[in-house]
């Protein structure tokens, strides 16, 4: 009986053996699906290090086991496998949350309630395993006592999938409670304006210009950085919502077909901008229709007097507003041949300090507008948002006072001046077949020798390795070295060699941090470095 008592401590082991995976369910947004995409991916890799942690612990108790029945007395077995088991676990959860992440494991409450709930299925488990030795003698005993944490840690990752089915029930009505609290609040805000703003790119760079666009003349909040999901808009609207607030912006964004319509539904958009359609989460999507499908449901919410405000992009978004029966604004560069975008730029001239253009607006009339942003991508950005603000009111002259002071948003080819006379170009977010393509434009366009650092393109389903290539081929015109990280090296050193591009200029990584030792090694003053695409937690070579 001391033994099964002693032996329960062992349920400390699970949550100290599942942190990891617990954060990569976080990093997938608590999703499933995406959590054993994870684990296919990194098949023995990621469960190395729980084993080994089960293993080091089975030899530690059990052998903890087998020495104190014979030396010691018998209620000493209790505390003294309880210390072994809580100092193992400790161990291992100061180890794990001391690493390094670009995201760090964040103690929601969500993610409190997780890791309660496995603390007790390691405590049943330990129980469970652990039983037989009130029937056992010896040998056979000490075999239980090893087993007992071996399952427990080394079996972490399969737990980590139990926990979360267990606590769906429960989640699903938390965030219920609170996504219909976030609802009454927004209804209660009648007077507000709600715009709803998604696309496979550009949603927050589109979203933080047309808040400072519209700053200019309306009290205006945004969802912060990208939070883009119902938990993200709903925690922002509950906690950080004014009273006074004439317009709010809602990110949206989306993993799945369905996704923007249950935004809408929460949400209720007076009018809908959307930024781009292309080739983002295929691994989800799986085709760029269900793509263009998903991104639709926008407009496809908004009430009789809603207006749907498309890019002319030759592409699938111009499909949609070609198709969209509603009120609807196009915006974008003018095509020889083709009908002018009702807000439109002319005389583009971008540079490493910014962009300049002339807007057009709807009635023709032109006025000039300077931006510290970087590439042309981003004044397609800009007319989005000054499509918006016109129709809300705001005439030429304050859209290009706000287009003036519109900054760089964080690691979205937001220029620094790093040390030595090293100009970094952070470009760090969730790349995509556009906006990679977009960044040697940009890279380009400053003086000096241009090297890049990239993981290249994930959660490109199918067409990774094909789309990877592409942009190892856009790279050669662009780039004098090249850093390639991890899995997608290969298919982007092909698609530089095929464009003649010298091997002695390309280096491989394992990791970031391997890749910015090699860049520290040949940098010098009067380089500019892009960061294209730095890797998720989750995609990252361990």
């Amino acid at each position: 009986m001391m033994i099964v008592l002693g032996l329960l401590g062992a349920g400390f082991l699970l949550p100290a053996a599942a942190l990891t995976f617990l954060h990569v369910f976080q990093l997938e947004s608590y999703q499933l699906p995406g959590y054993h995409r994870y684990l296919r991916d990194h098949g023995t890799r990621a469960v190395r290090t729980p084993v080994l942690f089960g293993a080091v612990m089975s030899i530690v108790l059990g052998g903890a086991v087998i020495g104190l029945s014979f030396v010691g007395p018998e209620w000493i077995v209790v505390p003294a496998l309880w210390i072994l088991s809580i100092a193992g676990a400790v161990f291992a959860w100061k180890k794990t949350l001391s690493a390094p992440a670009k995201k760090p494991l964040a103690f929601t409450a969500r993610m409190k309630r997780l890791v309660i709930c496995m603390l007790c299925m390691g405590f049943l488990i330990s129980l469970l395993i652990s039983l037989p030795t009130l029937f056992l003698t010896g040998a056979a005993a000490a075999v239980c006592a090893f087993a007992v944490p071996l399952s427990t840690a080394a079996l972490a990752p399969l737990w980590t999938v139990l926990a979360a089915k267990i606590m769906a029930p429960v989640e699903a009505r938390i965030n219920q409670s609170y996504l219909n609290d976030a609802a009454r609040i927004l209804k209660e805000h009648a007077p507000m304006v709600k715009i709803g703003i998604t696309g496979s790119y550009g949603k927050t760079s589109t979203k933080m210009i047309l808040q400072t666009i519209l700053s200019e003349k309306f009290r205006t909040q945004c969802t912060p950085a990208s939070y883009n999901t119902p938990m993200g808009i709903t925690r922002f609207v509950r906690e950080e919502l004014k009273p006074d607030t004439e317009v709010f912006l809602a990110e949206m964004g989306a993993r799945h077909v369905g996704d923007i319509k249950e935004l809408c539904d929460l949400v209720h958009p007076d009018h809908g901008l959307l930024t781009s359609v292309g080739p983002q989460h295929l691994e989800t999507f799986f085709t760029i229709e269900n793509v263009a499908k998903t991104k639709y449901e926008l407009a496809q919410s908004l009430p009789e007097t809603g207006i749907a405000f498309f890019p002319m992009d030759d592409g699938e978004a111009e499909k949609l507003y070609r198709h969209h029966p509603g009120r609807k604004v196009s915006f974008g560069f003018p095509r020889e041949g083709e009908s002018i975008p009702d807000m439109s730029a002319i005389n583009v001239f971008c540079s490493e300090n910014g962009v300049h253009f002339t807007l057009v607006d709807p009635l023709g009339r032109e006025t000039e507008c300077v931006s510290s942003l970087l590439g042309a991508h981003n004044v397609q950005n800009i007319l989005g948002a000054a499509a918006v603000a016109y129709e809300l009111g705001m005439t030429s002259e304050e859209i290009a006072r706000g287009i003036s002071k519109v900054q760089a948003v964080e690691h979205r080819l937001q220029l620094i001046r790093g040390r030595g006379g090293v100009t970094v170009i952070d470009d760090a977010f969730n790349s995509n077949p556009t906006g990679a393509k977009a960044a040697m434009d940009v890279l380009a366009a400053f003086p000096g020798r241009h090297i890049v650092v990239t993981p290249g393109l994930v959660e490109q389903g199918e067409d990774e390795y094909t789309r990877n290539r592409e942009f190892g081929s856009a790279m050669a015109s662009a780039a004098d070295l090249v850093i390639l990280v991890a899995g997608n090296a290969d298919a982007m050193r092909q698609g530089l060699l095929d464009e003649g591009y010298s091997p002695q200029r390309i280096h491989e990584a394992a990791t970031l941090t391997e890749a910015s030792r090699i860049l520290a090694s040949f940098a010098r003053a009067g380089d500019v470095v892009l960061f294209e695409n730095d890797l998720p937690d989750q995609y990252e070579a361990k």
